[in-house]
């Protein structure tokens, strides 16, 4: 078993430390050509080098913070503190914090949730679980794409899917999904670094909190991916 998690760890931080060094890369090669020829520039194009080194930055951001919670869970130094959480507030909110990403996109966003829907989970995990999937659609949505985000009551738990109209998975990569010792690495759309390392943590995330995750996917088709929760009794 020792063995196991040590090649489960040792394989997710040499995932990663590939992953951080192309945001890095890009941060340092765009503030190297700005304060090379920076009067050079017109306004439009040093706001293209800004949006650049923003985009690079929150992903970074990402990065480091799915690394942070998944070394507490393997640890186990992270205690679950399971409140009452209304769905739909917490959708709006992370949609909110995409605001730039789906502008750019032009990505239209559709949500069906009851305000009245409540999970009980713990806050900081649910709103890392949404946001990774969100963070993922909008990545692998093609521009002019729609999202659609929607809960509903399975039962005793709170079904939540989140659907875009992207670029799609294959099936043999859709069984590889959720497997630390698969190299499922693909870029976005918009070039965007992806290395499925999000999924890994959202899928023990959702376990920890006594749900359960799949995906479908069609290629050039789009994506959903279902996860629940347990409701408000």
């Amino acid at each position: 078993i020792l063995t196991d998690l040590n090649n489960t760890k040792n394989r997710f931080i040499s995932i990663l430390s590939h992953d951080l060094r192309s945001p890095l890369t890009g941060i340092n090669g765009l503030l190297e050509i700005l304060c090379k020829d920076f009067d050079s520039f017109s306004d439009e194009e040093k706001k293209q080098f800004l949006s650049g080194i923003y985009d690079s930055t929150k992903n970074l951001t990402s990065l480091i913070e799915n690394l942070l919670q998944w070394s507490k869970l393997q640890q186990g130094r992270y205690e679950l503190i399971p409140n009452n959480i209304y769905i739909s507030q917490l959708v709006n909110n992370i949609i909110d914090l995409y605001k730039l990403s789906i502008a750019t996109k032009k990505i239209q966003i559709h949500t069906d949730i009851n305000p009245e829907i409540k999970v009980k989970a713990d806050e900081n995990f649910l709103s890392l679980i949404l946001r990774n999937l969100i963070d993922n659609a909008i990545k692998y949505s093609n521009e002019g794409g729609s999202i659609s985000i929607i809960a509903k009551n399975v039962n005793r738990f709170i079904e939540i899917s989140v659907s875009d109209t992207g670029i799609g998975i294959d099936s043999e990569t859709l069984s590889k999904l959720f497997k630390i010792d698969e190299n499922i690495r693909s870029k976005g759309t918009k070039n965007e670094a992806g290395s499925g390392l999000g999924l890994l943590l959202v899928k023990e995330m959702v376990e920890k909190s006594g749900g359960t995750i799949s995906a479908k996917s069609t290629p050039d088709v789009g994506s959903t991916f279902t996860f629940t929760i347990p409701a408000v009794q």
